[in-house]
Parts: structure tokens; C-alpha cells; sequence
């Protein structure tokens, strides 16, 4: 949640404590409490593709890519995508990519185009209102 929190893609949300509600049989929760919490407006979705070479045996014939964080609607069409390209050898990761965009006609929504998280001072900065990252005053980085 932390992720999310920290881009501005949650709101605060709050909701009672129903009579049917599962929270109220836990025990922790009763009826007619108020749970305040926050939801995720935008997804945004990472992982990896699994690569499986089914000519070789065992997980001889297994690699992976990592996959960075993009905008769930673009995850999901990539990986629907994916399941319905077969290939004979292997594909580098920006291959796949390009070939994707060009098969759908669309450019992925990449969080690290959206966003850039300096790794030392922890500082983000939204690259759709200013071009340039932005730092905390005492990192090495200014």
C-alpha cells in the first residue's frame, strides 16, 4: 500500500460494520463500527514473465524477465497478449515489448515514466509536472 500511498493513487475511505458483515463475526469489529481505510484508485502491476523452453527437460528450458511496474490495464493486456505469442527461440525483454506495442497499437504506461524514486534520499518525484527529479536538500544527488 505503501507504493500506492506514496504516488497519490489511494483515498480515504470509510464504511460501517453491517450486521452481515464477516468483520463483525471476527470479533474484533462490531456492528455499527466505522472502518476507515484506504483504496487503491489506480492499479499499477509488476512480476515477471516465465519463459519455458518445452524442447529441453526438467527446468532446463526455464527463464524469466522481470517485469517493472505498469499500469494494471496495460499488465493485464500484456499478459493476454503474451499467452497468445508463441515463439521458436527466445525474445529479448524490449523485443517482446516493441512487438507488443505494435501489435496493439498502444504505448505501456510505465510507473518509472510517471514517477522517479531517488534511491538515496527516498525522495519521488512526479514527472508529469516537472521534468526534472527532485531531491532532498542534503542528498548527494542535488
Amino acid at each position: 500500500m505503501d507504493w500506492f500511498r506514496e504516488r497519490g493513487l489511494t483515498r480515504k475511505v470509510s464504511r460501517v460494520i453491517e450486521q452481515d458483515d464477516f468483520l463483525a463475526d471476527t470479533g474484533i469489529h462490531q456492528v455499527g463500527d466505522v472502518l476507515e481505510y484506504d483504496e487503491v484508485t489506480t492499479y499499477y502491476c509488476g512480476g515477471r514473465i516465465d519463459i519455458r523452453d518445452d524442447s529441453k527437460e526438467g527446468y532446463d528450458g526455464w527463464n524469466e524477465y522481470g517485469l517493472p511496474p505498469m499500469h494494471g490495464e496495460d499488465f493485464n493486456d500484456f499478459g493476454d497478449w503474451l499467452e497468445e505469442f508463441p515463439t521458436e527461440s527466445l525474445w529479448e525483454f524490449d523485443e517482446l515489448v516493441a512487438q507488443y506495442e505494435q501489435d496493439r497499437d498502444t504505448k505501456i504506461r510505465w510507473a518509472e515514466d510517471t514517477w522517479f524514486k531517488c534511491h538515496e534520499c527516498g525522495l519521488i518525484t512526479d514527472l508529469r509536472k516537472t521534468k526534472q527529479p527532485v531531491h532532498k536538500l542534503d542528498c548527494t544527488r542535488n
